[in-house]
């Protein structure tokens, strides 16, 4: 078996439990329309000066108010499972740094505080927050994805994607664990809110 084939097979194992954890929470009772279907949502573009007209876009049930059509996503890996946060969420990559400051009143999901361009941080212990005790495995923290006001722990960052609204399996309702959006259609991936990551 190749290499690339090795790595595949041990993500679809180590993915499975996770698969089938947020699989389950994306069957909710959904919102819909009066005739019993989800709501769909359609996204009219106007064309720039000299340019045709296109038809509307129709979103999937469940997009978030910022999809309006292709999106990019940050993809990261996390106690050997794999999730992504939209790349417009994040504004840095940040190597794990030598040292964190803790205070004695710190919030519980918070690994502690860090210094980034003079403003201060909080560093949120991803794998502690977004999984329960029982599916949790030893995080080995190295490097922060920030964004505002915080930074997500996580193992390590792959490549950004693109993808099209449809490749998404979107949660329907989101009272419960709100920052999670919905699994990629394509691969075990969970779509996670980095904003809402610590609205539990």
């Amino acid at each position: 078996m190749s290499e690339t084939k090795q790595e595949a097979e041990v993500m679809r194992q180590a993915s499975s439990p996770l698969d089938s954890y947020f699989e389950a929470l994306l069957s909710p009772v959904e919102r819909q329309d009066s005739d019993g279907k989800p709501k769909e949502r359609k996204v009219d573009h106007q064309p720039a000066e000299g340019e045709t007209a296109k038809p509307p876009i129709v979103l999937p049930p469940g997009c978030p108010a910022w999809v309006e059509g292709p999106f990019a996503i940050q993809p990261f890996r996390l106690g050997g499972l794999r999730f992504a946060v939209p790349e417009f969420q994040l504004h840095s990559l940040i190597p794990w740094p030598r040292e964190l400051a803790t205070h004695p009143d710190q919030p519980a999901w918070a690994l502690g505080q860090l210094d980034v361009e003079g403003s201060k941080i909080w560093v949120v212990d991803t794998l502690n927050v977004i999984l329960p005790p029982g599916k949790r495995s030893k995080p080995v923290y190295r490097l922060l994805l920030a964004g505002a006001g915080m930074a997500l722990a996580c193992d390590a960052a792959e490549d950004e994607i693109i993808l099209n609204p449809d490749q998404v399996k979107w949660r329907q309702e989101r009272t419960h664990r709100p920052w999670l959006l919905g699994m990629l259609a394509t691969a075990p991936c969970a779509l996670i809110d980095f904003e809402k990551v610590i609205s539990n």
